[in-house]
């Protein structure tokens, strides 16, 4: 016995709903006896007699203004669009069953053209989309590039700051940060004396750390005599990120 896909949401379309009882059932009678590819063979005398009542071609024909079943030449009937709602829009020939289908439309003489249509269209929408991942790709690169270029500001000089910097930016940990993952972590330890950032800096090696912690007991805020406070230097360290920021711009 076949067994095909059935619309569940027929019972809610209006043109469906306002037909009377008896050709509700000629519907459901006609889109169940019909071969695979949607044909029937009318015999209304059986049909009528399942139903319980007379049907007849000319009621079946004007049902949804003649959208749902149309008439042959060869006095057979079509459910139209039966073919697309069971199998899908891509017929394909390596499959036995559409292969069937295929073979009955081409002697009924139904085109078939659409699937053909759709798998064009499909193509050219993934070359479409291949080229929009190009472009999106390319203006990543570019982004990237900008701020691979961008360089570093280092918010204390000395050589032991930049001796343990350069230690702790060469550990696995580090090595694969972007230079605005590093700015961001240079920036964390311009919030704190430089003797502090120093000591942040060597815990992290120590630790095999990925990032910087705050010492239990630190100096943040202190002012050392004949030297600039630490407001003063965070104040210029930002404003030399700002501007090395905006010249890569």
């Amino acid at each position: 016995m076949a067994k095909r896909f059935t619309d569940t949401d027929l019972w809610d379309k209006d043109w469906f709903m306002n037909l009377p009882t008896r050709l509700k059932c000629l519907v459901k009678y006609v889109r169940d006896k019909c071969d695979i590819a949607g044909f029937w063979s009318p015999n209304w005398k059986l049909a009528s007699m399942h139903i319980g009542e007379e049907v007849t071609e000319n009621e079946l024909l004007s049902i949804d203004s003649g959208d749902q079943f149309e008439k042959l030449p060869d006095g057979k009937i079509l459910c139209i669009g039966f073919v697309c709602f069971q199998y899908g829009e891509n017929l394909s020939e390596k499959s036995p069953v559409h292969k069937k289908v295929m073979s009955i439309l081409d002697k009924n003489k139904i085109p078939y053209i659409y699937p053909i249509n759709r798998v064009l269209n499909t193509l050219q929408d993934k070359e479409e989309d291949k080229d929009n991942d190009k472009e999106e790709d390319k203006v990543k690169e570019e982004v990237k590039d900008k701020r691979e270029k961008i360089e570093l500001v280092l918010p204390y000089n000395s050589d032991e700051f930049v001796l343990v910097w350069n230690m702790l930016v060469k550990e696995p940990n580090w090595r694969k940060k972007t230079k605005s993952a590093l700015q961001q972590s240079l920036l964390k330890l311009s919030k704190y004396p430089e003797s502090d950032a120093i000591q942040m800096m060597r815990e992290s090696l120590a630790g095999g750390w990925k990032g910087l912690f705050e010492l239990k007991n630190t100096s943040n805020g202190t002012k050392k005599t004949g030297q600039p406070s630490f407001d003063d230097v965070q104040a210029a360290f930002n404003r030399s990120v700002n501007q090395r920021q905006q010249a890569g711009d």
